[in-house]
């Protein structure tokens, strides 16, 4: 436990960082592969964001 705790702290000097990423929803678009870098003016397909309940 104690060697843990060490290298927690000789990351944490070194300004070495970690965290964790979790899904909390899904983006829905009508792209499936060639989405446009730029908006596409006056563009009404089905985008949505989904989000999951307990986030809300």
């Amino acid at each position: 436990m104690r060697n843990s705790r060490n290298r927690k702290e000789e990351k944490r000097a070194k300004g070495i960082v970690s965290f964790k990423l979790k899904q909390i929803g899904v983006i829905r678009t009508p792209y499936i592969d060639n989405a446009p870098y730029q908006p596409i003016e006056e563009d009404e397909d089905d985008f949505r964001i989904v989000v999951e309940p307990q986030y809300t």
